[in-house]
């Protein structure tokens, strides 16, 4: 799924921020693989990417490599 997003996060303005491998549980039983954090210049950009025909072709590998994937979204505005 990665190598096929990137260049759509890259057309949307978005850059991975970094990624880091998941360690042991310590509050959660719920275990993470890996965590990524992509910047994107607006909601309205993330948006237009995974509502775009482009994403929506690839969309059933996120599904299919991801077993949890979430999103959450921040500001850095304040």
């Amino acid at each position: 799924y990665g190598s096929h997003v990137e260049p759509l996060i890259q057309q949307a303005g978005g850059r991975p921020v970094f990624r880091m491998n998941g360690l042991t549980a310590i509050i959660s039983e719920e275990e993470y693989d890996m965590m990524i954090l992509v910047m994107y210049p607006s909601p309205g950009a993330f948006f237009s990417m995974v509502t775009s025909p482009e994403y929506r072709a690839i969309s059933h590998k996120r599904g299919d490599s991801i077993e949890l994937g979430q999103l959450f979204p921040f500001s850095d505005q304040r």
